[in-house]
Parts: C-alpha cells; structure tokens; sequence
C-alpha cells in the first residue's frame, strides 16, 4: 500500500504557504510536514511542468524531508525529468507533494517548489471547475445566499415555514458565515431540526470559527452527538479533518475565510464538554481517527487532556486485526504507509505500552498473502516493526522499555523475525537490546 497525500494547487500557493506560516508560528515541529491523506479532487489540481535541463531528474522524496532528518527511512523513491508534467501537492515550506502519473501507474513524494513551473489549467478541469460553481448558482435561493454570506438575500427570503431554512443553516455553517448563522438561528431555525442533525455540528467543527460552533451549542446543538453512519461524534470527525483537504478547499471557494482552525476546534469541543474517549462503531476514538490524516498537534492535545494511550479495541473485530488492537500498534500500521513516527512516539510519550500482544494465533500464510488482514495476529508492536524492517520505530520502541525478548505467539523473538526477513541491521539492533536491556516482560495494559 502507497502512501497519499490530499494535494492543493500549485496556482494557490501563496495562499497555502501564507495559511501554513500562520498555523505553524508559534510550532517547532512545522505541523503542515505531517498532514497526508488520499488524491482526491484531481479535476480542481493545477498542473506543472519540471524545469531544468535535458534529461535533469528531480527525485521524489517519500517523507517530507524535513522528516528526513528524523528517520533511518527517509529514501528517494522514483524521479521525474525535466519537461515532465506533474499534478500538484500540498505546499510545505519550500516543498510540494506531486503526482506523475503514466496509464494507471502513479509515483507520488515531495519534490523541490523551486523546480515546477505552473501550467494552464486543461479544457477537462475548467469544465468541471465551471460544473461546481454552476451547481451552487443553481442551489435553492436561500440556501445559495446563505453559503454567499449575501446576508440581505437571506433577510428577505427567510421565513417562519421556508422548506430550506435546515439546508441554509448547513450551508452558512459549511462556507463559515458567522452573521448569517447568527441571523438563522435568531430567525428560529434549531439546529437539531434535521434528522442529520448531528452532521451540522460535525461541519462546523470540521469548516467553521469558534463563534459558529459557540451559537449552535448554545442554541441546544449536542456536542455528544452522532452522526449516522458509523457512530462518529463531533470530536472524532474533526480529530480525523485532513488539513491539507481544507486547504483545497479553501482555495476553491468551498470554505471561505478566516480559515478554520482545527487544533482550536478540538480544544473548544473538549472545553464544551465533549467525550474524549467515546467510540464509534468499530471501536475507535478520537485519537484513532486522528492518525488516519496524522494529526500529531490534535492526538497530542487529546493526550494531554486524557485520552486513553491505551485505548483497545476487541479480537472478535476485524479492524482489530488488520489496524492493530491497541492505539499504538494502529499508529505503527500507519507509519507504514507514511514513515512519519511522531505519532508513535507521542504514544509511547504518554505511557502507551509497548510489551502488549495480541494473544490470536499467528497465521503466517495469511500474514503473507493478504493485504491486512492479519496485520497484528498474534504480534506485539516490536514484532510487527521487527518484520517489516522498520528500523526507526524498533529503536524508539526499544528506548521506550519493549522487551526484545518477547515473542510473537509462534514462538519467534523479533530478533528472529528480523533476520528472516532480511532486515540484518534491524536484528543486530535488537540483539544489542536484549544482551543488555532490563526490559519488563509482558504486562497488562495501561501497567
């Protein structure tokens, strides 16, 4: 499985690298270098060309390479020549995440700003660009005035019995108009109205200001509610928001200034009285949901405000097996995806156990064979990282108290697992470890 990352146009990139300065002034560890997930809305993405001389290759980097610094798996995967057009990505610093696609086969990584030239938009992505912003033309009256901020529109066509009055709450809420929700909801519209009730203050929390979610709480929103399909609550859906999606977002008129916050999002909904540690209807939380878009600055909040490190989500579930039972072999299945360990060790920070493993019987001919479905059968985190070679994470974990000696449930030590799969750095690491570690051997969770 490749990693993905949300990508933003490159035509947009003063407005995301001036975004990005302001949300990461007052933070050290750059947080934009984190923010990932999947290529999505490709018809809005520029495209560029790679600039250089004939033949020049410009590689990409998998990790950004700020992360470089911090990782034994920081490597060049693949590269681009010049004249080359690629889709465009995330702006982080001086550093864009692209796509080069040739058929169906697609390299993605991080590559030098410096290094693309922006190019017209193709005659495809116009018309689709030229689609959305007919079909909110085309929208309900009221609710296209509510979503425009056009608060007189919405003052002379709001009315006691208005069949769209929900709809343009929703839509003031998603395009973050704090006057004309204030207007709404003054006009007595509740925003518990709707039978998706609880969708409205998942949106706000994902694309509104702190004022927004303040009015709708006041005006009797739940902010325990759930969302239908899967039982998430406001917390987890904007724990799990993918920053550089608003980004896009942001950048094509689908969420308007002043841009959501949504570290402070998380912080006003867990003031508010928001239940840190509910689950959805895998089991999951709050902070699970976050490493799906590797939102280190959100876990590491939830953490601090008490967040169960050692969250545990039962066998008898398959995204147990796949994803790992407890939140720090999740983080680990996620690492693999996107070499970032910053959410591992703000785990093991937080007094996530490292020496817990799942007692089901290690199946090595489905280990092998499928794609997840028995990721953590019958691992611990140390054998799971052990097997795929994931040498930085074996160091953290072992300088966090994994015991190098415990086995996985076949009987095999991760030093074992290491050199049988050709990862001889990694054993010899792990062979240091347990010649002279005083480790714990295996423990309850949360001990």
């Amino acid at each position: 499985m490749s990693a993905r990352h949300l990508i933003a146009p490159l035509s947009f990139a003063a407005l995301l690298i001036a975004q990005v300065s302001v949300a990461v002034a007052a933070d050290r560890d750059q947080q934009c270098v984190h923010w990932t997930s999947a290529f999505v809305f490709t018809e809005f993405m520029d495209r560029a060309k790679v600039n250089g001389d004939k033949g020049q290759r410009l590689y990409f980097h998998k990790p950004h390479p700020i992360l470089c610094a911090s990782t034994t798996d920081c490597r060049r995967k693949g590269y681009v020549i010049s004249g080359d057009e690629v889709t465009i990505g995330n702006v982080c610093q001086q550093w864009a995440f692209v796509e080069f696609r040739v058929g169906r086969s697609a390299t993605t990584g991080w590559v030098e700003l410096n290094r693309l030239a922006n190019q017209a938009p193709d005659s495809k992505t116009l018309s689709t660009r030229r689609k959305w912003s007919s079909e909110i033309s085309r929208a309900e009256p009221l609710v296209a005035a509510a979503f425009a901020g056009d608060i007189v529109q919405v003052q002379r066509l709001i009315s006691a019995d208005h069949p769209a009055r929900t709809k343009a709450l929703f839509a003031a809420a998603h395009a973050n108009r704090e006057d004309v929700v204030d207007l709404l909801l003054k006009s007595g519209v509740s925003p518990n109205d709707d039978s998706e009730a609880c969708s409205l203050l998942a949106t706000a929390s994902v694309d509104s200001n702190r004022g927004i979610l303040q009015k709708l709480l006041k005006a009797g929103a739940d902010v325990n509610c759930r969302v239908a399909r899967g039982q998430w609550t406001p917390l987890m859906w904007v724990a799990f928001q993918n920053r550089a999606m608003t980004s896009v977002l942001v950048a094509i008129g689908r969420v308007t200034n002043p841009h959501p916050d949504h570290l402070a999002a998380v912080q006003f909904l867990i003031d508010a009285g928001a239940n840190i540690d509910a689950k959805d209807s895998w089991g999951s939380t709050a902070l699970r949901r976050a490493f799906g878009s590797n939102n280190v600055d959100i876990a590491t909040l939830l953490l601090s405000r008490g967040a169960d490190a050692n969250n545990y989500i039962d066998d008898s579930t398959s995204i147990s097996v796949q994803s790992g039972n407890t939140t720090l072999m999740e983080a680990i299945f996620w690492y693999s995806l996107r070499l970032d360990h910053s959410m591992i060790a703000v785990l093991l920070a937080h007094g996530a156990n490292a020496n817990y493993r799942n007692e089901l019987r290690y199946d090595e001919e489905c280990d092998k064979t499928t794609s997840g479905k028995c990721t953590f059968q019958g691992q611990t985190a140390l054998t799971r990282a052990a097997a795929d070679g994931h040498l930085n994470v074996v160091r953290l974990l072992l300088e966090n108290k994994a015991d190098p000696s415990l086995p996985r449930t076949d009987g095999k030590t991760p030093a074992q697992i290491a050199r049988a799969n050709g990862h001889f750095q990694t054993a010899a690491l792990i062979e240091r470890y347990a010649r002279n570690s005083m480790a714990p051997a295996s423990t309850p969770l949360g001990q």
